[in-house]
């Protein structure tokens, strides 16, 4: 087809930067051994989730996104959790 160079590069740089962004953000969250075990659950339980549900309506991407976010913040309500219930000792 006739695609020209500039989008493509755009594009590549974009997922580049979300990837980073991603990759950063992912393992700076899993610093600690009960840190791993809490977002190893909540994450891929709730991308499953979302890819179902999404699937349904023909939106995976959208899905894959949802659902790691909703994996994120379920990991850290876990973790908020835990925390009240032991008085915030660890």
């Amino acid at each position: 087809s006739d695609s020209t160079v500039a989008p493509l590069i755009l594009k590549s740089v974009m997922v580049i930067f979300v990837f980073g962004i991603l990759y950063y953000t992912l393992f700076s969250i899993v610093n600690s051994p009960e840190r791993k075990y809490k977002f190893g659950i909540t994450i891929p339980i709730a991308l499953l989730i979302a890819i179902i549900i999404s699937a349904l309506f023909s939106a995976i991407k959208a899905g894959i996104i949802i659902g790691l976010i909703l994996g994120i913040i379920a990991g850290y309500v876990w973790e908020f959790l835990t925390k009240n219930q032991n008085g915030g000792d660890k």
